[in-house]
């Protein structure tokens, strides 16, 4: 079960800066045999989200040269992770 922790996104007061970033870009240099669990991939959505709370999307380099596609799936459960994460902070401030 997911849910948005409210301890990592306190409400932004008046004046506070937060990060704009709204579109991402990662060079995922994950070897084939590396293991990855799906903790991991909601932690990193968590991170994701709390780092860059405008984030739109978040993808890998498709073209890269070290590009192993064995992690497009993770790629796909951190990014859908990480917009249910954000529907939950954003709908919690309504």
């Amino acid at each position: 079960m997911l849910k948005a922790i409210p301890s990592l996104h306190p409400p932004s007061t008046k004046g506070q800066a937060t990060p704009a970033l709204q579109y991402l870009r990662l060079a995922d240099l994950h070897k084939g045999g590396d293991s990855f669990n799906p903790r991991e991939d909601e932690e990193s959505a968590e991170l994701l989200d709390t780092l860059f709370p405008a984030l739109n999307t978040v993808g890998v380099y498709e073209s890269y040269v070290s590009r192993v596609a064995t992690w497009d799936s993770h790629w796909i459960m951190i990014e859908g992770c990480r917009k249910l994460l954000k529907q939950a902070r954003v709908f919690s401030r309504l």
